[in-house]
């Protein structure tokens, strides 16, 4: 029996296509990651960067950890 040149050229395309799906799938999830890393850091510093300006702004302030509340305490004039 001879070979059938398009049965085995179909197969050797199967085999080089999930090759490349398994090379952009890692890709994806890299930058997925990479990205999820980033969201991680601005979640986590940028209400602590919000309360620094409003400090610096507005003026002292105490936040209640237990609620999660900022009070700011300005002195009124009288």
């Amino acid at each position: 029996m001879s070979k059938n040149s398009f049965k085995e050229l179909e197969k050797e395309q199967a085999e080089r296509f999930q090759m490349n799906t398994k090379k952009v799938k890692d890709r994806v999830d890299g930058s997925f990651k990479t990205i999820g890393l980033f969201t991680n850091i601005v979640e986590l510093y940028f209400s602590r960067l919000i309360d620094i300006f409003l400090n610096m702004s507005v003026g002292a302030s105490k936040i209640n950890t237990e609620s999660g509340i900022i009070q700011n305490e300005v002195e009124e004039e009288e």
